[in-house]
């Protein structure tokens, strides 16, 4: 598991307060919303951010810019912002 970010950006609102993060081994994405004492509302993000396994997700870090936009580091070396569709 990689440990990603709470989305604070405004590019996607229906992901504020989310926390990201990715799973190396099986090529996805998760995120869910952190009570105070457990996680909840857990999703998978997969499919919306690589419609068609269109490339090998494989995250190997994430990143925050300064606006709280998020951005995904591949096992193949490139670096992907997150987007709204």
């Amino acid at each position: 598991v990689i440990g990603g970010y709470v989305y604070r950006g405004k590019a996607i609102p229906c992901l504020r307060g989310r926390y990201i993060y990715g799973d190396y081994n099986i090529d996805a994405i998760y995120s869910f919303v952190w009570n105070g004492t457990s996680a909840t509302s857990k999703v998978t993000l997969t499919d919306d951010l690589n419609p068609g396994a269109s490339i090998a997700l494989s995250p190997t870090t994430f990143g925050e810019d300064a606006d709280g936009e998020l951005y995904i580091g591949l096992g193949s070396g490139r670096v992907y912002r997150i987007d709204a569709e």
